[in-house]
């Protein structure tokens, strides 16, 4: 994801971490760092969301899941 919303710029970054066993999709907003992060858990076999920093644009958020969806090997 690159895009802005009202005054935010909006990015992502898939980080994976083999010792734990996940990848995640994270998002960043602007200056503020992650906000969010889209996490795999292989064990677990499902997705789980954190949110780091409040509320967030339900656009965002879809846009978020959707590229987490196509971006994230699911075994």
């Amino acid at each position: 994801m690159n895009r802005h919303w009202e005054r935010a710029h909006y990015s992502t970054a898939l980080v994976r971490n083999d010792v734990e066993g996940s990848t995640a999709l994270e998002l960043r907003r602007g200056d503020a760092g992650v906000v969010a992060r889209l996490v795999f858990w292989d064990a677990a076999g499902q997705f789980y969301l954190d949110s780091v920093h409040g509320e967030l644009p339900l656009d965002i958020v879809a846009e978020l899941i959707a590229e987490a969806r196509a971006s994230i090997p699911v075994k």
